[in-house]
């Protein structure tokens, strides 16, 4: 499994930049691939150092290998944002590449529902993927430094 942060323009919804295991750092980014996890027992770390006004950003799991369902998988993620932790779990429905999150105008929301998408390239425009949310965070300084921590525990059963 292989983790990847998109940074859209939110006006244009074009992207600004795609992280994951080939950019690890992208290039006008503000972001890095702490820790790529490549014998798939993880974790994986990604750390975003601070939140664009003009930016949204979505993060998702991709099944690299597809060698068994994502939705058989354990794969977590936590989320450090804004001083708090918050805990995922890979949704028992189909698909190779899940949502977990995104972050718009500061505010970071979990997708909780219809986060699996069946796209055969993780580099997918996102902004497309039709995602309803049940939390919403809101955060009180948009410009403050963030750290996001991803850990990620996969196996496949």
């Amino acid at each position: 499994m292989d983790s990847h942060l998109v940074s859209y323009n939110t006006d244009t919804q074009t992207v600004n930049w795609h992280l994951y295991y080939g950019n690890r750092t992208p290039i006008g980014s503000n972001a890095k691939l702490d820790r790529d996890d490549t014998d798939s027992y993880g974790p994986e770390t990604t750390t975003l150092t601070s939140i664009d006004d003009n930016a949204t950003y979505k993060y998702y799991i991709f099944n690299y290998s597809g060698d068994a369902p994502l939705k058989d998988s354990d794969a977590k993620v936590d989320v450090v944002y804004d001083g708090r932790i918050y805990h995922s779990e890979v949704p028992y429905e189909d698909g190779n590449a899940w949502k977990v999150f995104e972050i718009t105008d500061g505010v970071l929301t979990m997708c909780e529902t219809n986060c699996m998408s069946d796209n055969e390239s993780a580099r997918r425009d996102t902004i497309s993927y039709d995602d309803i949310y049940n939390m919403r965070v809101d955060v009180s300084e948009q410009n403050s430094l963030r750290k996001i921590e991803e850990d990620i525990q996969s196996s496949v059963k």
